[in-house]
């Protein structure tokens, strides 16, 4: 079995011979974009890794033994402020990407990385990410690491940083403190925000095995396993143990005996493997041999017409050149129509996701008022600001992974009918034509190539699911915020008097109202988040169909003007040409057997 880096390599040698030896032959063929865009995210394609892990696990600390040098700032308080990655550069260089869309390029040092850590005067909130680039091996064959943020920071920018980068990862390091037990809130982490990922793409890593006594470590590292595999529901985990501390010392001073016993040889293994054969690689893999079968497919059908435009008459060409000329006239009124339609789609969708959304905040209101009225524990406090909260963003991943699909599915069958329908108009539209002017001598072979598709007009193919990526992380963005800690109840002086006071039925009482004005608000911000997105989406949907059914139009206009110039001019290359065609399908047809043969 090829490994992906292999596949990937064949795959970029063959768009590269699609482009220069087939495409060229199209005039304005939409799929030569669709190939140089496929090339260009083949040949930048990366590997994320990202580190997780609480605060004063020694993520910092593990990030520059892998890096094997001490760079990133590390310290015994939460350190890390922004989300810093690394990748490989000959040129050692870090960016500064601001929330405001600027980029302030600086030199690559310890004094410039201190200024962005927890503590100092800078605004958290300003900063996307840290680019770092720096020529270290573990960063080679396009590996991006990923220093975060701790994911139990109190500062709730940070966490929410965290916390969007992880859809991200091909592959995640989860760092345990070997010396502690698993604390509930990792396990509840883990839960929430890996498993619904894959369980598959995570290593698990328990650090400061340094501080274990060596008759110790075994037992330590066994029942550190047991304990995590408990609380995950006996799921398999990957575990191993190390000294973060001990590997940057040995990196640093060239210490193999040291660095074998840090156990860090063992984790860079395993990530290697892991990269290589987790489901997110699967996906890639399988996303990027559907779309370039489908430009395959595509092109075919764009040469296959072109052989049968250059077997046309004059007359045949000229009649379709008046037809396609025609419709190019009444564009305005066609896009209107088209306009009309996703409008009505648009109001449909709308319905049904308010419908549920608001079917949500029913349920949500009453789970969220059991939970109150059942609630008999001593810290009321704890549960308004941690549990709650906790509770509704659990409800709104649930939420997202049940109806997700169907909100991607209702986008793509919104595409696929306009293109369907897009495709009739003009062959419809062109037929007439031809029967208007009484064209009755005609091959209507020929008459076919100037026919269109309507997978020559939808994008959901070359896409491959990106529609419901895209969803799911503005989805994603919509629901942090808004499931902030309810400190900001009015009533919550009020609530925390009665507590003091040892009056949990009066906090209780004075917290309802309050918990369903803030539900209220919880699911009009999220409806409004969804419209966004489907209002979004049926624009792109509708640019992009349009856009491509102008394209496709010019082109075969260009084709059959180039032919028509041929002919008159008595030339003799159409052999010639066809031949070149027939070539250029049998490559397509070794392209395509290629991928089957692949394992792709």
């Amino acid at each position: 079995m090829k490994t992906f880096d292999e596949l990937k390599k064949e795959m970029e040698l063959s768009i590269e011979e699609l482009i220069n030896a087939i495409l060229v032959h199209i005039p304005e063929t939409i799929q030569k974009k669709y190939a140089e865009d496929l090339l260009e995210d083949l040949q930048n394609e990366f590997y994320t890794v990202v580190v997780l892990g609480e605060f004063k696990r020694g993520k910092s600390t593990f990030v520059n033994s892998l890096l094997g040098e001490n760079l990133l700032p590390v310290d015994v308080t939460p350190t890390t402020a922004t989300i810093n990655a690394m990748l490989w550069s000959d040129e050692r260089y870090m960016a500064v990407y601001n929330t405001d869309g600027t980029v302030e390029e600086l030199e690559l040092n310890n004094q410039y990385l201190n200024k962005y850590v927890a503590g100092t005067e800078f605004d958290p909130n300003t900063i996307q990410y840290i680019k770092v680039g720096i020529p270290a091996d573990i960063l080679k064959n396009k590996v991006v690491l990923v220093d975060t943020p701790g994911v139990d920071d109190l500062n709730e920018q940070r966490v929410d940083v965290t916390y969007k980068f992880i859809p991200r990862a091909d592959a995640v390091l989860f760092l345990l403190d070997a010396t502690s037990p698993v604390r509930r809130t990792e396990k509840e982490f883990i839960e929430d925000n890996l498993l619904s990922k894959g369980i598959d793409k995570i290593i698990f890593i328990a650090n400061f095995l340094d501080q274990v006594d060596e008759e110790e470590l075994e037992d330590v590292v066994g029942d550190i396993s047991v304990r995590l595999k408990n609380a995950l529901g006996g799921k398999d985990v990957k575990l191993f143990g190390i000294s973060a501390r001990q590997a940057l010392d040995a990196r640093i001073n060239g210490d193999e005996v040291l660095l074998e016993q840090s156990g860090l040889l063992e984790v860079e293994n395993a990530m290697t493997k892991l990269i290589e054969g987790g489901s997110q690689t699967e996906d890639k893999i399988s996303r990027y041999k559907k779309r370039f079968i489908m430009i395959l497919n595509a092109s075919e059908r764009e040469i296959k017409a072109l052989i049968q435009i250059e077997s046309s008459s004059v007359e045949e060409l000229q009649y379709g050149l008046e037809s396609i000329s025609k419709m190019i006239r009444e564009e305005e009124r066609r896009k209107e129509a088209l306009g009309e339609y996703v409008r009505k789609q648009e109001y449909e969708m709308l319905a049904i996701v308010r419908k549920s959304v608001n079917y949500f905040g029913e349920h949500l209101r009453n789970d969220l008022k059991e939970m109150v009225e059942d609630f008999k524990g001593a810290d009321f406090s704890q549960f308004i600001e941690k549990q709650i909260p906790r509770m509704i963003k659990r409800s709104i991943n649930r939420w997202t992974e049940q109806n997700l699909g169907g909100i991607s599915k209702m986008l793509q069958m919104m595409e696929n009918e306009l293109a369907l329908g897009l495709s009739k108009h003009f062959n419809t539209a062109f037929a007439n034509f031809n029967v208007d002017i009484g064209l009755i001598d005609i091959d209507n072979t020929n008459l076919y190539a100037f026919n269109i598709k309507a997978e020559d007009i939808s994008s959901t193919p070359i896409k491959a699911g990106l529609i419901a990526a895209s969803t799911a992380g503005v989805i994603a963005l919509i629901a942090g915020p808004i499931v902030l800690p309810f400190v900001g109840f009015a009533g919550y002086p009020y609530i925390a008097k009665k507590m003091v006071e040892g009056k949990l039925a009066g906090a209780k009482a004075k917290l309802l109202p309050e918990l369903n004005i803030a539900i209220d608000n919880v699911v009009e911000s999220f409806s409004s988040g969804l419209d966004s997105i489907v209002l979004n989406k049926t624009y792109e949907i509708k640019y992009g169909c349009n856009t491509t059914y102008d394209k496709l139009i010019k082109s075969k206009l260009l084709v059959i003007k180039r032919e028509i110039k041929e002919k008159q001019k008595l030339s003799n290359n159409s052999k010639e040409r066809i031949n070149v065609f027939n070539k250029s399908i049998d490559d397509i047809s070794k392209f395509r057997s290629s991928m089957d043969e692949g394992g792709m």
